[in-house]
């Protein structure tokens, strides 16, 4: 059923795919899968939580390599992991993450802020940057449960979005001047632009 709904995508256009879950590494028949979908040409991002990545996976992908693996870390310590998760992890995903990069995989951490790790977030970030990975820092949005979806508990509140924010882009210095020179509109899509990304849909 996967193998056809990949063709029919493929058939209709499709070229940049996603396979997350839940977490798709679960399923026993993903290299399967991954390879039906690659031998097409599709540029495959993985989402994982890195604790099933293993040697075998690993020598899978070095040869048949996907855009990217984005690996989600929930804590900058075993006890904040659990905080998130209810298990502990953090290692098990941090070596899956560090084979990935050893195999020349292109990889990407994302931490997610949620009420779970609130008090945990900036140190994560931190505890990933001294691994040697750069995390890819979030805007801190999560889905709404699947069997609650007007359930709250989860998200931070944006006071303490705005802070945890704040902490982020001065311990990572990412913060980026106004735009003043966007496209006109109606204008010539193919101006120059003075700085910034080159995307004209981005700078629309």
């Amino acid at each position: 059923q996967w193998k056809s709904i990949m063709d029919d995508a493929f058939n209709n256009g499709m070229m940049f795919a996603t396979l997350t879950g839940g977490e798709c590494l679960l399923r026993k028949d993903f290299k399967e899968l991954y390879l039906h979908l690659w031998k097409k040409g599709v540029y495959i991002t993985i989402l994982s939580n890195g604790i099933l990545v293993d040697d075998e996976l690993v020598e899978l992908l070095k040869h048949h390599q996907p855009e990217k693996v984005r690996i989600s870390i929930y804590g900058s310590t075993e006890d904040g992991y659990r905080n998130v998760t209810c298990h502990t992890g953090r290692d098990r995903a941090m070596n899956g993450l560090k084979k990935l990069k050893d195999a020349g995989i292109n990889v990407q951490v994302n931490v997610t802020g949620s009420s779970y790790i609130a008090s945990d977030y900036i140190n994560t970030l931190c505890y990933i940057k001294e691994q040697g990975f750069n995390p890819l820092l979030s805007e801190l949005v999560l889905i709404p449960k699947r069997n609650d979806p007007e359930s709250a508990e989860h998200y931070l509140k944006p006071d303490d979005v705005v802070a945890l924010a704040m902490e982020r882009n001065r311990l990572f210095r990412k913060v980026y001047p106004p735009c003043t020179d966007l496209p006109k509109i109606g204008g010539d899509c193919k101006e120059p632009c003075s700085f910034g990304m080159t995307c004209n849909a981005g700078r629309s």
